[in-house]
């Protein structure tokens, strides 16, 4: 059994392995303020939860939101800010409507960033 000090020195050294991870987002997020596309609006609570965590993400790192939207009512906006898909596990063809979004945005915008954050 592991002691709480190496317990908590494991924890910490695992913490700073995903902070790492995340640099690759924010450096293809750039600093800039972001639209945020299809936002969890069901019953879903771990999909919450990741999108919690996302805007804390965001917060945390002093990038704003133009916007955001779900699935069913998202229009495309002009502009150049990059736009984030929400992470979870709805990527493919188990989840239709949301594929087809992701689809959809990339093929319309092909001179915007288009992030596609972690799926499972």
């Amino acid at each position: 059994m592991l002691s709480d000090d190496e317990a908590i020195r494991r924890h910490r050294a695992l913490m700073q392995a995903l902070a790492r991870r995340h640099q690759a987002i924010l450096e293809l997020i750039g600093g800039e303020p972001v639209e945020y596309v299809d936002i969890p609006v069901h019953g879903n609570v771990g999909d919450l939860l990741i999108y919690l965590g996302t805007l804390a993400f965001l917060r945390g790192h002093g990038i704003s939101m133009l916007g955001s939207t779900a699935y069913f009512n998202y229009r495309d906006r002009r502009g150049r800010a990059p736009i984030l898909l929400h992470g979870g596990g709805n990527f493919g063809d188990l989840y239709p409507r949301h594929q087809r979004l992701r689809e959809r945005i990339v093929a319309r915008h092909p001179d915007r960033r288009v992030i596609v954050l972690p799926q499972t």
